[in-house]
Parts: structure tokens; sequence; C-alpha cells
């Protein structure tokens, strides 16, 4: 489904387009789109003054209907923004076209999502700022997903409009999801536990290739070279992702040399787990049982080692 632009003297990766040609895919099958034959999403890694004159001062990123650009090789949530363009009538307030743009784009998930959130309420009067809102956005969004599943979001999106105000809000809400907005907020903000039958919000890097343990210790080397496959973005702005499946749950002790490593839980609840951070020190964390994704950003030989600290 992409087509895949880059302005002159910028070196792709290349693992950069299957890995972004594949998200396409996952972003139409996780939201229920069927697109119809023949369909492109164009994105364009511009540079500065490019980006400037198409999309704005300032600004990273922008889509229009099935095109985008942005600063960096890589940009999800521009590129959820033109699947979101396939659905049609969807029209919501900036809040919920933004939330679910954070939601669905895997970035997302390299912070931990247990920080104090503000009351998304209190950005439904105000006009759209890119300075404003992104991160309680995205939580919010993650939370109804996790809640109640990505159908009745895309059904809200389509029943919502730009200029919907709160109380407008409140009624397609209730319509959908049989629930109070005030009330879901509320359980939000002041408690945003795991359940039981929640619904599994597993972010894109959780589909990345398995590196398997070798005894007790878990070890991922490579060399972060543009020309490899396992390589993501461009110029000096290069990731690799993987997976790994913690079999124990207990303490763990991650090390990395010339990156920096973010372990992140694919457990689907946003809530469950921390995400370690390790740069080039040693770091120790709970972890659970199951899969996790790693996500290692550096520009030469990196190395990441994980191994169980003994009861």
């Amino acid at each position: 489904m992409l087509e895949y632009n880059a302005s002159p003297g910028h070196q792709v990766c290349a693992g950069t387009y299957e890995h972004l040609d594949s998200y396409l895919e996952y972003l139409v099958e996780y939201l229920g789109i069927l697109p119809t034959s023949g369909t492109r999403i164009r994105y364009s890694w511009l540079d500065r003054d490019e980006l400037d004159e198409r999309c704005g001062a300032e600004h990273s990123g922008c889509a229009d209907a099935l095109e985008s650009a942005g600063e960096r090789a890589i940009h999800y949530h521009e590129l959820v923004h033109n699947v979101l363009h396939l659905v049609n009538g969807h029209e919501a307030h900036w809040l919920f076209n933004e939330g679910i743009a954070e939601a669905l784009d895997p970035e997302f998930f390299l912070s931990n999502q247990d920080h104090l959130v503000h009351d998304p309420r209190d950005f439904i009067p105000v006009e759209h700022d890119v300075s404003l809102g992104y991160d309680t956005a995205g939580e919010f969004v993650v939370y109804l997903l996790y809640r109640f599943g990505p159908d009745a979001y895309a059904r809200f999106l389509v029943e919502g409009n730009p200029q919907d105000e709160l109380a407008k809000i409140r009624t397609t809400f209730q319509a959908i999801y049989s629930e109070s907005f005030d009330t879901v907020v509320e359980e939000f903000i002041e408690e945003r536990s795991c359940l039981a039958d929640g619904y599994p919000v597993v972010p894109y890097f959780c589909s990345a290739t398995e590196v398997p343990w070798a005894g007790e210790t878990w070890r991922y080397t490579a060399t972060l070279a543009c020309d490899s496959e396992m390589v993501l973005g461009g110029d000096n702005d290069r990731v690799s992702v993987v997976t790994l499946e913690i079999s124990e749950p207990g303490n763990y002790v991650i090390e990395s040399s010339g990156a920096v490593v973010v372990v992140g839980s694919c457990s689907g609840c946003p809530w469950d787990a921390s995400t370690p951070v390790a740069d080039g020190r040693l770091v120790e964390v709970a972890l659970d049982r199951g899969r996790r994704f790693v996500h290692v950003d550096g520009n030469d030989d990196v190395s990441v080692t994980i191994s169980r600290r003994p009861d």
C-alpha cells in the first residue's frame, strides 16, 4: 500500500520500506478497513525547508488524505491519519483523531504510560494546538481501546464531528458505548487498572522477529548499518526492533552497549509493567511472563544482554 519518497541526500535504511508497508497492513486490519484494490498511501521524508513549505513551520509532519510528510524517515503518527482517511465519514473532534494516531503509533509505547494525565474534557473546548493534549489524548484512546476494543472506537469516529462540543460528545459516547462519558473519564483519571477481560492493546513493534534465549542469557548484537534489512530509519537516526519471550517472571538485569534500549510490554495492558530503558549501563527490573519488544537505537555496533537475577 505504500509509496515512499525521500528528499535527495537522505539515506533510507534497507528495512524501512517493508516495515512501513507491513505497518499499513496492520492498521487496516486493526481498524477493520477494506481498502479498494490499488489504494496507495504516499509518505515523503522531506528536508526541513520543504517540510516547512508543505506543513508549516515547527511541525514535525502532516497528513492530507492519502499523502503525508515528515522530518524523519519514519513517522507512524501521520500514516495513521492516512489510513483513517479510508474510514468513510471519520471527522471527530481533534482530540479523538490525534488520540488514535498516538495510540496506534508504536513509538507511543517507548515511554511508561503511568504518569499523571490531564482530564480529556479540558481539551474539548480549545482549538487544535500541537503542543497541547497529545499525551492525554493518546492515553485516553489507549484506555478506550483496552476497555472496549477498536470496533466501537471506529464507530465513534464516524459519528463524531470536528465541531462537537462536550454535550454532543457525551450523547454520541453514550449511544455507542452504552456508558456515561464522564464516568469513563473519571475511571481513566483515577484508576487505570488492568482487567481480566480487557482488550489487548499490542504495539506494532511486537510483530518483530523473535530472538531466542541462549541458555540463561538473551543477547542481541548487531551493526546498525543502513544497508541491513534489520535496520529502520535513515541517515544517523537508525533503530532495530526485535522481540523476546519471558518464560519466568522475576528480576532481570538489562545491559546495553552503543545504544539506547527500550524493553516494552506486549501484554495488552499498558499499565501492568514498567518500560525499562538501558543506556550503556546496568538496569535491574521486574519482568512478568510474556512477550516483549526490544527497541534498539544506535548508529554503530550495538549489544543488548538480558539475564535473570538469581532468586
